[in-house]
């Protein structure tokens, strides 16, 4: 969940392009942030709060060829100057930072350090100073660090810099992903692509239980018992303008906004000019034998599997099971032949959905990953990847991804549809052609509902009601509150308040209400009368033809099937506009880190 970057290079650029690198992966964590630069001696800086709070402190810091930073989600120890990383071993020669857990770390500082004294209550600390007693038993860099890593029980990527060589970086990586990126004179690690100086051209995945070590021009890779590794880089593409703004007050304002693009965008990757699906050959071969599918995600991509339940057992009638990742790893599922498991990542390293896929490899069932991120974990697991295609999300709360994800869930539905005959005329052309209108038309409202925002500031609770898919939405969208307003929000089905929520409704308590289906509206409108009985504060979010004259808005009707993709939007805005209004920091909510790499 911390972000980590490290550079060494022939110039003397490492202090720029690290905090460059963090200001990047801060979306990973911003408890706290730390740098440390070579020199005669190291020069460690560490700030609790933001990487521009780090930014300032080391504007008198001089420049370096070598450095390692790190931006921290805090696991182990409090969010404090003394946490925050990086750590240095006590005789001051070896500095280093971690993103993981190290599960054996109290055992391992009992055993090999108890003598040296901690200045961290953190579980990393414990690897520096491992380092530094096994190089002060004798044992050169390489050989000390390959013996310190073997010891470590849990996730790790790791990045060591040596006062006493500083043409080397030492790196390793379990659990945690760890990239290596190569310029002209120079290289980076980094926990993400996203960190790279646009200057890197190409770069190597490093794979669990794998070493490197790292010089300007030239690396090697080792595996845990020192076996040399030959891997070719790959060309690297960052879509570097994706970081930049624009007009737009924040990230997920802008991300929001390009939703439309993004479904348009998926429809021209895997439809044809005549509308047809186009699938891969192998992934359609899979799809046509599958009797059944799993879908298994956490968060967000979770609220997109339970759309995408729908959307198959609709469009292909194929019966669909959607599990959390993180209880998948924990109890054994009676999974029947024929059984195709799909995994939704917008980051690709979520470890909750890495663990399953691995259980999955383990017993040979199939697998497809649904990643917006090239050569993520998952996508280099799964038998097959479809990327969403969204570009770079850097907000945390993921709006865009999400609808790239029921998009792209659709789209494979469709084609399951038509390859089984189930569902040959549907349209799907029309119907995204349809969303992406009904989106801009929602834009449109953002006056209206931030109007709306100013009487949810004070509000303690939030509920959100919907029948059918709408419950789906409403789940999505109580995710959204929570995350950026901190406003405790609950979805129900509406069917289910009698069964107990009802009685947290009291005077003013504010619910939400979806209806975008004429199957459940009658419903849903007397589950709206019994709350407002009870003196709740109504907002009904309709789709045309099904309003009445006292709803809160109305947007056009979309098929339903395609109501989570578009009635979503006007819930996200009223997310961001309560926060702002507010004055929270919508783009990076308190506690949360945007690709929970730790289990």
């Amino acid at each position: 969940m911390c972000g980590i970057t490290g550079y060494i290079g022939n110039d003397r650029l490492a202090k720029q392009l690290i905090l460059e690198g963090l200001r990047r992966l801060e979306y990973r964590g911003y408890d706290s942030a730390g740098i440390a630069l070579g020199g005669e001696m190291f020069e460690v800086v560490k700030r609790v709060g933001r990487v521009e709070r780090l930014a300032e402190a080391l504007e008198q810091v001089e420049e370096s060829n070598i450095g390692v930073g790190h931006t921290r989600w805090a696991t182990h120890g409090k969010p404090t100057e003394q946490n925050a990383h990086p750590h240095v071993s006590a005789d001051g020669r070896f500095a280093l930072v971690h993103n993981g857990v190290i599960e054996n770390a109290e055992a391992l500082k009992q055993q090999y350090v108890a003598d040296v004294e901690f200045t961290s209550t953190t579980d990393t600390e414990v690897i520096v100073q491992l380092l530094g007693k096994f190089v002060a038993d004798g044992l050169d860099v390489s050989d000390a660090f390959q013996k310190t890593i073997q010891l470590l029980k849990g996730s790790y990527a790791v990045v060591c810099l040596d006062r006493q060589n500083q043409q080397t970086l030492y790196v390793a990586k379990n659990k945690s992903p760890l990239v290596i990126a190569f310029a002209e004179n120079s290289t980076m690690v980094a926990s993400d692509e996203m960190a790279v100086s646009d200057r890197c051209h190409s770069a190597l995945q490093l794979e669990d239980g794998e070493l490197a070590i790292i010089q300007p021009t030239c690396h090697m890779l080792r595996t845990l018992q020192g076996e040399r590794i030959d891997r070719e880089p790959y060309e690297l593409q960052v879509e570097s303008m994706t970081f930049d703004q624009g007009s737009y007050a924040h990230y997920m304002l802008k991300e929001i906004e390009e939703q439309p693009n993004v479904v348009c965008g998926l429809a021209r990757e895997y439809m044809n000019m005549h509308g047809q699906i186009e699938l891969p050959l192998h992934l359609s071969e899979q799809l046509a034998n599958a009797s059944r599918i799993a879908i298994v995600a956490c968060g967000t991509s979770y609220h997109a599997g339970l759309v995408g339940k729908e959307l198959f057992e609709r469009l292909a009638r194929i019966p669909v099971t959607v599990h959390y990742a993180s209880e998948f790893n924990y109890y054994t599922p009676l999974i029947e032949d024929g059984t195709l498991f799909i995994f939704i990542s917008q980051s690709g390293e979520t470890a909750d959905s890495i663990a399953a896929l691995k259980k999955c490899r383990a017993n040979d069932w199939p697998t497809l990953a649904l990643v917006n991120v090239k050569h993520s974990t998952m996508a280099k697991l799964a038998d097959d990847v479809l990327l969403l295609h969204a570009g770079t999300e850097v907000a945390v709360a993921s709006t865009k991804a999400y609808v790239a994800q029921v998009t792209l869930l659709s789209l494979i539905a469709g084609s399951l549809g038509r390859l089984s005959g189930m569902y040959e005329t549907f349209d799907m052309t029309k119907q995204l052609a349809i969303v992406q209108y009904v989106m801009y038309e929602a834009f449109q409202m953002q006056s209206l509902i931030r109007q709306t925002a100013n009487q949810f500031v004070d509000a303690k609770n939030v509920f959100i009601l919907g029948r059918g898919l709408d419950y789906a939405i409403a789940q999505e969208a109580a995710l959204k509150i929570k995350e950026v307003t901190y406003i405790q929000a609950e979805a129900y089905p509406s069917g289910e308040l009698k069964h107990g929520p009802i009685a947290l409704i009291e005077d003013e308590t504010p619910v939400i209400a979806i209806i975008s289906n004429k199957r459940t509206a009658d419903q849903v409108r007397s589950n709206i009368a019994e709350v407002e009985a009870r003196g709740a504060r109504v907002y009904v979010l309709a789709s045309e033809g099904l309003e009445q004259p006292t709803d809160w808005l109305t947007l056009p009707a979309t098929h339903p099937l395609f109501a989570p993709l578009a009635m979503i939007v006007p819930l996200q805005l009223l997310s961001y506009e309560i926060a702002q209004a507010k004055g929270l920091d919508v783009d990076k909510p308190r506690n949360l880190a945007k690709s929970v790499t730790v289990e």
